[in-house]
């Protein structure tokens, strides 16, 4: 790899032309593609596997985005009052956290989430609230989402 890709990809200041290889399994019988993933020369020209923290947050946000869609899809299918972006971000960290996510924080989940709307995973729906008689804006997994009871 040259030193210009490994000081961009894998965020070392110090990379030089041929230290770092970059790989990634072009098919899989049974799963998803994986993504790219680096190795490092070591002594004697043994590869070592190098963890990029730009790679380490984009599985995060692909395990947030996956786990709010389930979230707001299951809310959905059992007739729940559907989660605005703040209450899901409120709430769910935490538990995600005692699950053994770690890096679950309000901030990346809020940003997972907008990251789930840009690409059209999930969708901004404004409903009128009853309760406080404002328009709310709650997630749903279609632009035109069932109405969800009030409450």
């Amino acid at each position: 790899m040259p030193a210009k890709a490994a000081k961009e990809e894998i965020d070392d200041p110090d990379a030089k032309n041929g230290v770092y290889l970059a790989a990634q399994v072009s098919k899989k019988n049974y799963g998803p593609p994986e993504s790219k993933f680096f190795l490092r020369r070591g002594a004697g020209g043994i590869l070592l596997p190098v963890k990029n923290r730009r790679l380490q947050d984009l599985d995060l946000e692909r395990v947030l985005k996956e786990k709010a869609y389930a979230l707001v899809k299951s809310r959905e299918e059992e007739g729940e009052k559907p989660l605005t972006l703040k209450g899901i971000g409120d709430i769910e960290p935490a538990r995600w956290k005692r699950e053994g996510l770690k890096g679950a924080t309000k901030v990346n989940v809020r940003q997972a989430i907008a990251v789930a709307i840009r690409e059209e995973r999930l969708f901004e729906v404004v409903r009128y609230n009853p309760g406080n008689h404002r328009n709310v804006t709650y997630l749903a997994t279609a632009p035109d989402a069932p109405r969800a009871p009030a409450g």
